[in-house]
């Protein structure tokens, strides 16, 4: 059972979805942004809808667990370490070639919400697609949450300058 609040993205990126664990910046108190700090696992794009949903509650259950390994503000060693998590050779190359959402749980209302993000092609700044967001309730079960996530993914943008 998610007993807290949690955080956590998921990129498609070379064929393949990339489950990003998250944790606060003010790492133990909480509050405030996050940031990633792990690779919570990388599944084939044509994996089940349970093997998502397990993933993404596995990430999402293990929110704030780990301290982020730099400052904020060191966004050169912070995107370093996530091309080196999904195979990418630099932050701007992955960055316009990947595809993502984020992922929120309430543990006062105990719902997921799956939330499609534009990359850069409806708006000049990556931001929620609002209006396609899902809330579902984790009790709902991995597959329901895994289809809700593949959702998500039919709606988010790539970056207007992917590469084919």
């Amino acid at each position: 059972m998610l007993d807290k609040d949690g955080f956590s993205e998921i990129y498609e990126y070379k064929n393949r979805y990339w489950v990003i664990q998250k944790s606060h910046q003010m790492w133990p108190k909480g509050g405030g942004p996050t940031e990633r700090v792990a690779l919570a696992g990388d599944l084939p794009c044509d994996c089940s809808d349970t093997e998502m949903g397990s993933l993404c509650i596995s990430a999402l259950d293990n929110f704030n667990s780990i301290k982020p390994p730099f400052s904020p503000w060191q966004t050169k060693e912070l995107r370093q370490l996530f091309c080196s998590w999904v195979g990418a050779k630099g932050w701007a190359s992955f960055y316009k070639n990947s595809r993502y959402i984020w992922i929120k749980y309430d543990k006062t209302t105990r719902y997921i919400n799956v939330i499609p993000v534009d990359n850069c092609r409806i708006s000049p700044v990556e931001s929620a697609i609002e209006e396609k967001i899902e809330s579902i309730s984790w009790e709902a079960g991995t597959g329901k949450i895994g289809q809700a996530i593949f959702a998500a993914f039919r709606h988010s943008t790539s970056h207007p300058e992917r590469k084919t």
